[in-house]
């Protein structure tokens, strides 16, 4: 494991192995709350791309196995994956077959993207932040992703302020609960999306009651 890759959570290398690539990929079809969280979270992707334009040129970072192609394919001339796992790409690979055209599969870690600055009129990074547990860390990917967007970027983050997220913090430091996912408020988003030229448009939570996970869509403040 590369030495970047220690300080995230482990659950991630699970993702390099075949089996846990298509144990991901059939996640969100194993109980009713996932499908309910899987229709809810395609709906706020539409709802998103729906103000970004029209036909765009997409990189979907962390796409691992590729759950929202073609929600997104709609809205793209151009897409490409990029995940540091080949199992999930080979997993997103099979899902697009019939799309060959359109799209294509890069491996890279979404910290060390290879591509060019302001390629992407956007970049979509779902379900990426909260296994990165230093600041630092998700800083740089933070930082990375937009490097690569000319425009927008459609991220998720654990909401550290959400119902959930106040109800985890509490339980970390009063009942010596061990750590899980990341958490950041939408202050800290802002703070280092200003950082990098970039400013929120719009936070939707998955749920405001059962979830940390909100999506946020961010804007080049030179558009």
């Amino acid at each position: 494991m590369p030495e970047e890759e220690k300080s995230r959570d482990p659950a991630l290398s699970r993702y390099r192995q075949e089996w846990g690539a298509k144990a991901y990929r059939d996640k969100y079809a194993r109980s009713l709350a996932r499908r309910v969280d899987n229709i809810r979270e395609h709906r706020i992707i539409s709802k998103l791309l729906a103000g970004t334009g029209g036909e765009l040129r997409v990189l979907n970072a962390a796409c691992g196995a590729g759950r929202f192609a073609e929600t997104i394919l709609g809205r793209s001339r151009e897409l490409v994956f990029s995940d540091f796992s080949l199992a999930m790409l080979e997993v997103s690979r099979a899902r697009l077959a019939g799309s060959a055209d359109k799209v294509a599969f890069v491996a890279a870690d979404a910290i060390h993207l290879p591509f060019e600055r302001s390629i992407f009129d956007l970049v979509v990074a779902v379900r990426l932040m909260h296994h990165l547990r230093q600041e630092s860390e998700r800083d740089a990917c933070l930082g990375e992703l937009l490097r690569v967007s000319r425009r927008w970027l459609i991220i998720t983050f654990a909401d550290a302020c959400s119902l959930k997220g106040r109800s985890r913090r509490f339980r970390q430091r009063w009942m010596g609960r061990p750590r899980g996912e990341a958490m950041m408020s939408r202050a800290e988003l802002a703070a280092l999306a200003a950082a990098h030229g970039f400013r929120p448009r719009r936070f939707i939570p998955i749920s405001r009651l059962f979830s940390t996970q909100t999506y946020a869509l961010l804007e080049a403040e030179d558009a």
